[in-house]
């Protein structure tokens, strides 16, 4: 069973197209890699269903309604959370805040101080941070801010977790590190996953299936082994003939 849906979905700014006619689903559990070289489209369609970018034409659905022209906390309640490439916490409250107010956001209760200081650190345990919560979230490494980012993500509870990039940056150690705390997450969680990497390597082993995005269409559908041997995929991404 789908449990999102892209039918038909273009944007373009101006006169300049980022998507053309993309049709897209997500299964339920399931690790869908999007792979595509810089200008695909690919951060375009996470702003397009998050709710953060009203698409030129067509629609996309979650579950079994219509989530487009909802503002992005709309969609955030519903279940769909996601990471930006460049991560931007509140520099001036703790990691333990940071988080609190992702539980604040994306939560349907009202809980008192005692018990979302209680989740909050809950989730900061789940990605490695809990010794860092009473800290500046200024004062981390760009590593600890990935993972940070990665808390305030999990914490608004979603069915539907857009990763957008979460390894830019890292070196080839924590890079590993941080497939390995995807997967413990997703190991815990019952979410389905959308992963944007430029490492292939990393980007195999997360998912289930890859689409491939070139100047805003799909190009390729498929297995991860399949799609990495595939001749178009290596003309438009790797530039081999």
């Amino acid at each position: 069973m789908s449990l999102l849906t892209v039918r038909g979905v273009a944007k373009a700014f101006g006169g300049v197209r980022a998507l053309g006619s993309v049709d897209l689903h997500v299964q339920q559990g399931e690790t869908l890699g999007l792979m595509g070289s810089n200008g695909a489209g690919k951060t375009t369609l996470f702003g397009i269903i998050a709710g953060h970018i009203r698409p030129t034409s067509g629609d996309v659905w979650f579950h079994d309604r219509s989530i487009r022209g909802l503002s992005p906390d709309k969609v955030c309640r519903l279940g769909i959370a996601r990471t930006f490439q460049i991560v931007r916490p509140f520099a001036g409250l703790t990691v333990r805040e940071n988080v609190e107010i992702a539980l604040l956001f994306g939560s349907k209760s009202r809980d008192g101080q005692d018990i979302l200081s209680e989740k909050a650190m809950t989730v900061l345990a789940e990605v490695g941070l809990e010794a860092h919560a009473g800290a500046l979230a200024a004062t981390l490494t760009l590593s600890a801010r990935k993972r940070l980012e990665v808390a305030r993500a999990i914490a608004t509870d979603p069915e539907l977790l857009l990763l957008d990039e979460v390894m830019a940056g890292l070196n080839p150690r924590e890079g590993e590190d941080m497939v390995e705390l995807i997967k413990q997450i997703k190991s815990r969680r019952p979410l389905s996953i959308v992963v944007v990497e430029h490492v292939v390597k990393a980007l195999t082993a997360l998912s289930d299936r890859i689409v491939v995005l070139h100047q805003g269409e799909i190009i390729v559908d498929g297995l991860p082994s399949e799609v990495v041997r595939h001749p178009t995929v290596r003309s438009a991404y790797f530039g081999d003939e």
